[in-house]
């Protein structure tokens, strides 16, 4: 099995435990003891815009690509209809030349990031099932054309 694809699903179930294991977390709040573990070196996340960061994780994929990976949070009810603002890419190396729009499937609903040249993310979903609880946790893997 692919290395990175094991270490996210290990974080991916790390993180699982952790929210049910918090009395807090249980009832879909925000998960203290993982946020305080989070890996935040790769990306700032928009916490003005009441965004978590659970980890993050980038790395060149060749000389023109680009690999990130992000478990972002957020309290419902987010505006959809609109792309949102959920953060930034911290190194500069990993922008784009131009602004990068990926589509990707992630169960039962597809979703739309968007890389600006400034390295600035915007997610959009576009159609499908969202979950009801008061946060939801949103996982993202993505690869993009850096030149």
């Amino acid at each position: 099995m692919n290395t990175k694809l094991f270490r996210y699903i290990n974080c991916a179930l790390a993180l699982s435990i952790l929210m049910m294991v918090n009395g807090k977390a249980q009832n879909g709040q925000p998960n203290p003891a993982a946020l305080a573990m989070a890996d935040t070196s790769a990306f700032s996340v928009n916490k003005a815009g009441n965004w978590l960061l659970y980890n993050s994780f980038i790395e060149a994929r060749g000389s023109d690509s680009v690999r990130l990976e992000l478990i972002l949070s957020h309290e419902n009810p987010v505006n959809w209809s609109e792309e949102v603002y959920v953060g930034k890419i911290r190194q500069q190396s990993f922008y784009p030349l131009s602004t990068q729009v990926m589509t990707y499937q992630l169960l039962f609903s597809h979703w739309e990031l968007r890389i600006d040249k400034q390295g600035r993310c915007y997610l959009k979903k576009l159609d499908g099932i969202l979950q009801e609880e008061a946060y939801f946790t949103i996982p993202l893997m993505i690869t993009y054309k850096k030149n």
